[in-house]
């Protein structure tokens, strides 16, 4: 297997970017990397990350995170009906181990404006929260609502030539679950 030495400053970057990406959902391609003279291998060609929730969990918070690709169309806060069953399981595990608020986290990409990015990820939280309320009976869960814009990108918006990357901004498209328990 073909094998690229990459300087150890270097390597540091890039795996941050490998394990920022192995979270989730895009195909990346993935090559050999070295440490100095003990290289770590892996496989050439393209791995793929799940595209449905992404659950962490420490000892007083699960974290779930849906892909705002799953929830809304693009530039939209309106829940689409496919989103069903990927809202249905988090309102099961919100029923399950939720014992505190909730924290509804909408993000957007870099595209349009601050203000307008903004806005449209509150707009994205709201519309789960209410729709957790109308269609999961959660009305009475203690919900907050806080809207990030464009801030904190999982992934980059443009790649390392300033070109646009579409697949790192449908990443940072997204709706994040804090459950306290």
């Amino acid at each position: 297997m073909p094998q690229r030495r990459i300087f150890p400053t270097a390597s540091i970057s890039i795996c941050a970017v490998l394990v920022a990406a192995a979270a989730h959902a895009a195909p990346y391609p993935v090559d050999t990397i070295s440490f100095g003279s003990d290289p770590v291998t892996f496989p050439t060609g393209t791995v793929s990350f799940p595209s449905g929730p992404v659950q962490t969990e420490t000892a007083t918070t699960i974290e779930v995170t849906l892909p705002a690709d799953i929830l809304f169309d693009f530039d939209k806060a309106d829940i689409r009906s496919s989103a069903q069953s990927a809202l249905h399981e988090v309102a099961q595990l919100l029923r399950e181990r939720a014992h505190g608020p909730v924290t509804i986290q909408g993000y957007t990409d870099a595209l349009g404006s601050e203000s307008y990015n903004q806005r449209l990820s509150e707009r994205r939280a709201i519309a789960v929260k209410t729709w957790l309320g109308s269609n999961e009976g959660l009305a009475n869960m203690r919900f907050t609502i806080v809207g990030f814009g464009a801030r904190n990108p999982v992934a980059p918006n443009r790649k390392p030539d300033g070109s646009d990357d579409p697949e790192g901004r449908q990443r940072n498209r997204r709706v994040t679950f804090i459950i306290s328990k």
